[in-house]
C-alpha cells in the first residue's frame, strides 16, 4: 500500500506541474496585453507597491502562523500536499508554486472574476467583488478552518491591491513573492 501511495504522489506531482504549466501558458497568451501593460508600469512605484503588498501579506502569514500554533499544527493541509509533491519533484513544485500558480490564480480570480463582478455591479459596491473573490481564493487553498482566514486575508490584500492599481502583473508578482518566501522557508529553514 505504501508503494502505491508513493506512486500516486509522484504521478500527481508531475501531473500537477504539467497541467499548471499549460494553464499558466494559456493565461499568459490570453492575457498577454494585460500582463504586458502591467509590466510596462514597472518602475519605482511598481517596486514600492510590490514591496509594500508583499510585506503586508508576509506579515499576515506570520500572524496566522503564530495563531495556528496556539490551536493546531503548523502545517496547513494545502502545505502538506505541496510538501509531499515537493519531496518527489522539487524543481517542478518550485516552478508550480512560484510561477504557475500565481499566474493561473490571479488571472482567473482578479483578471476574470473580480473584473466581471465589478462590471456587473457597474462600479457600485466594489468591495462585494473583493470579498467574494477573497472567499473563492480561500476556498481554493483551505477548508473552513483557521487556515481559511489566512488565505482569505491574502486574497483580500491582493483584491484591494488589484482594485487600487488595476495591475494584474503587480498582484501576480506579489502572489509569487509570497509563495517564494513560503516555499523557501518551508523547504530550507524548516526542513523535516
Amino acid at each position: 500500500a505504501v508503494v502505491d501511495d508513493e506512486r500516486i504522489v509522484v504521478v500527481m506531482a508531475y501531473t500537477t506541474v504539467i497541467v499548471n504549466a499549460l494553464l499558466a501558458a494559456m493565461a499568459c497568451l490570453l492575457y498577454r496585453d494585460v500582463f504586458r501593460n502591467g509590466f510596462k508600469k514597472i518602475g519605482t512605484n511598481f517596486a514600492k507597491q510590490l514591496f509594500l503588498t508583499s510585506v503586508v501579506i508576509l506579515s499576515a502569514n506570520i500572524l496566522m502562523t503564530l495563531l495556528r500554533g496556539m490551536w493546531i499544527s503548523q502545517v496547513t493541509e494545502n502545505q502538506e500536499i505541496l510538501n509531499n509533491y515537493t519531496a518527489v519533484f522539487p524543481i517542478g513544485m518550485f516552478f508550480d508554486s512560484v510561477i504557475f500558480a500565481p499566474i493561473i490564480e490571479e488571472t482567473i480570480i482578479r483578471g476574470i472574476i473580480q473584473n466581471r463582478m465589478e462590471e456587473n455591479l457597474q462600479g457600485h459596491r466594489p468591495w462585494i467583488s473583493i470579498l467574494l473573490c477573497s472567499c473563492i481564493f480561500a476556498c481554493m487553498h483551505a477548508e473552513i478552518s483557521i487556515d481559511f482566514l489566512l488565505y482569505f486575508a491574502i486574497g483580500l490584500i491582493l483584491g484591494v491591491t488589484y482594485k487600487k492599481t488595476n495591475n494584474l502583473a503587480l498582484v501576480t508578482c506579489t502572489h509569487a513573492v509570497n509563495n517564494l518566501v513560503v516555499f523557501l522557508f518551508i523547504n530550507f529553514v524548516l526542513p523535516e
